[in-house]
């Protein structure tokens, strides 16, 4: 409809995301996301570190068995319940 004056988006800012053609923000966590929710990120704001098992932002890794490398909390080696790194 030519007089319809609706305007859709079809990319987004950093920290927002995009629904129904709608740019929203994401937590205040949160540097990319796939919806509001703080549990909604896919990368993170400043020196927080991504988990991706749970899609957060926190300020170090909340399981025991996985290590950051810095950005993300990776998981341990099968055989470690703890570990500092990848090997260890």
């Amino acid at each position: 409809d030519p007089n319809n004056n609706s305007s859709f988006c079809s990319v987004c800012d950093l920290g927002f995301s995009l629904v129904d053609g709608k740019c929203i923000k994401c937590d205040l966590t949160c540097s990319s996301c796939e919806g509001t929710a703080k549990n909604q990120c896919l990368t993170c704001n400043g020196n927080l570190i991504y988990n991706p098992s749970l899609k957060t932002c926190e300020s170090n890794c909340i399981n025991e068995n996985q290590y950051s490398d810095g950005v993300t909390c990776l998981d341990c080696h099968p055989s470690c319940s703890k570990c500092l790194g990848p090997l260890s």
